[in-house]
């Protein structure tokens, strides 16, 4: 399960959101957390020196950040209350900085950046969907609180998680993710004689990460058991096909690196809805 699953968290919030013009748009937000144990999940364990262990039964974050969205050229269509972006000339960009100061009633100080890249590009043979997220960290924090990265134990495949990664396999207090799927829109099958009336598609996938941990930005409590950073690169290459039946889409995904770590799947396989009327 997800960290945010494991703990009891209070969460007060303050947003204020401005669309400049249809491709700029920024949040300011005041956030306050407490993150407080839940008996029997998670606790918060810190081993001092001569190993003696302390529990550490809650924490409070008071974090303000700002959030940046720019589509160069972006296209909206608008329906009633409703606004779905289209597409714009250039990479979408999605930058949030946000910090945390002692003196503003947070345990911790820090400072953390954040920035994603997503685009949608044309191609001969059909087309290509990437997302770059960069995250990095100044200070130092508690560990849900640094950037762990999305694994996926569950047979639903998700897009922006990593198939073959173990929910909270890996944390890191800088990172970078690249994700990338191609869709042939049918270039091969429909060669194949009578494959075109069934208007199944082919897809490749490739989703890694380089990323790394210093444990003094995680010195406020001990790491979970398995948790810990690559500290290096991760990568995993698959292949699925879409639009059966018009919806459904079935993932098969081979990890190809940290492959001697423990209760890891080799390969794993997934499924998806996603109408195409």
């Amino acid at each position: 399960k997800a960290i945010a699953d494991l703990v009891y968290l209070k969460d007060a919030k303050l947003t204020y959101t401005r669309e400049w013009f249809p491709s700029f748009t920024t949040k300011l937000e005041f956030n306050y957390k407490i993150y407080q144990t839940i008996p029997g999940k998670i606790e918060f364990i810190k081993t001092d020196a001569f190993n003696v262990k302390d529990t550490i039964k809650k924490f409070n974050i008071f974090s303000p950040s700002i959030n940046i969205v720019y589509t160069p050229g972006a296209k909206f269509l608008q329906g009633g209350d409703r606004v779905r972006f289209l597409k714009g000339k250039l990479p979408r960009f999605n930058f949030t900085y946000s910090f945390s100061n002692k003196k503003l009633g947070s345990h911790f100080n820090f400072h953390k950046m954040e920035l994603i890249v997503d685009e949608r590009l044309p191609s001969p043979i059909g087309h290509t969907i990437f997302k770059l997220i960069g995250t990095k960290l100044f200070g130092s924090a508690p560990y849900p609180l640094l950037h762990i990265h999305a694994g996926n134990q569950s047979f639903m495949y998700n897009e922006e998680r990593f198939t073959n990664m173990l929910e909270t396999e890996f944390i890191a207090d800088q990172q970078l993710t690249l994700m990338i799927e191609h869709h042939f829109d049918g270039f091969f099958f429909n060669k194949i004689p009578g494959w075109r009336k069934l208007g199944l598609r082919e897809v490749l996938t490739t989703k890694m990460a380089v990323s790394s941990l210093d444990p003094k930005k995680v010195s406020f409590s001990d790491l979970p058991a398995n948790m810990k950073g690559i500290n290096g690169f991760y990568a995993e290459v698959g292949f699925a096909i879409e639009n059966i039946l018009k919806v459904v889409r079935f993932d098969f995904s081979w990890r190809l690196t940290q492959l001697n770590e423990p209760n890891i799947k080799k390969f794993r396989w997934a499924v998806s809805f996603s109408p195409s009327f």
